[in-house]
């Protein structure tokens, strides 16, 4: 690519290439060469909802590489143009290869550029894309009508723009693929729901065809069901009677029981009441028993001191009487010396 511009025809030619995967991929009715992946492995009824709805399965990279292409190619293109701008010489030599110089190559570039595709593809889908589309061609029709006189002049601006508007249509397929993305979730979220549907509606046909060819035995089941049901109501009867019987004989325990309890009760109350009583006896007892010891303890306490007295009582005794023989002695002693006293006086 050095020193040379790439070939336009190969460009045009990818372009186009791309176009037509592009209505491929946007046409509502399958074509006989487009068939779905095996990879998908989808069902009987996953098939013939595809064909019931004219759908397709998601291709995955139908067209993604070729828009890569056409990217790489078209920078390619705006870096050689820039370069050879520099050499006006060099790009004179070679204009016959690289320009379209009538209108009719003109027109045929423009009818096979994408914006016209685009528009026709996604008309239906795309109302905003197409409103865009269709104001980016007709100012890029006005600008080639008035600088038709310019273009012999000036061939290299006149390719320059158009690159720039294949540029844009590229934006813009991108934006488009982007959408037709979404919308095959989309339709891919209402085919399973629709399996769902077709496969409920299938156990339902199921069912009721079930139902109808056993419509005979069923009645003869109900008939031997009600039979046997009429036998059961009989049965509960009878065992209805027998515990209200029972119910009888259980609520006259239950008040044989409840009297016992009530005596039982008063019993507890009353032993309750005993044992309340013995113990306060034993608590005055062992009161009772403490003080006896105490008292016990008192008057051995009290013996001891009254024989200690006793001893010194007849120990005071003894020296009393000891003491009164002493003073008779002394008296009589007494009396004898007043008596000589007085008969010493009475001598003098």
């Amino acid at each position: 690519m050095s020193g040379k511009i790439p070939d336009l025809r190969k460009l045009r030619n990818i372009i186009k290439e791309s176009e037509e995967r592009i209505k491929i991929a946007d046409s509502p009715i399958k074509s006989a060469q487009i068939t779905p992946k095996k990879e998908n492995n989808l069902s009987r009824v996953d098939e013939e909802l595809n064909n019931a709805l004219g759908m397709k399965t998601k291709e995955s990279n139908y067209d993604k590489q070729f828009l890569k292409t056409i990217k790489q190619e078209m920078e390619e293109l705006d870096k050689e143009l820039g370069k050879h701008f520099d050499n006006q010489e060099e790009i004179e030599d070679e204009e016959d290869d690289l320009c379209i110089s009538s209108e009719s190559e003109k027109e045929k570039f423009i009818s096979s550029s994408p914006f016209q595709l685009t528009l026709q593809s996604h008309y239906s889908e795309n109302s905003q894309n197409i409103e865009t589309l269709k104001e980016t061609t007709p100012s890029i029709k006005k600008s080639e009508n008035s600088n038709s006189s310019n273009e012999q002049k000036n061939p290299h601006s006149n390719l320059k723009m158009r690159l720039q508007g294949a540029l844009a249509t590229i934006k813009s397929l991108e934006k488009a693929l982007k959408d037709k993305e979404a919308i095959i979730k989309d339709l891919e979220q209402e085919i399973i729901k629709k399996n769902k549907t077709i496969e409920s509606c299938q156990s339902l046909v199921n069912v009721n065809s079930n139902i109808n060819r056993g419509e005979g035995s069923f009645k003869n089941q109900l008939r031997k069901k009600d039979k046997e049901i009429e036998q059961k109501i009989k049965e509960y009867e009878e065992k209805i009677q027998e515990n209200k019987k029972t119910m009888l004989r259980m609520q006259d325990l239950n008040n044989h029981l409840m009297a016992k309890l009530k005596d039982l009760d008063k019993k507890k109350e009353e032993k309750t009441e005993k044992k309340a009583k013995k113990k306060k006896e034993k608590n005055n007892d062992k009161n009772y028993f403490e003080e006896n010891e105490y008292l016990k303890k008192r008057l051995e306490d009290l013996i001891e001191k009254y024989r200690n007295l006793q001893v010194k009582y007849d120990s005071l005794a003894e020296s009393s009487a000891v003491f009164e023989e002493k003073t008779r002695d002394l008296y009589e002693a007494n009396q004898k010396l007043q008596e000589n006293l007085i008969k010493i006086m009475s001598s003098i």
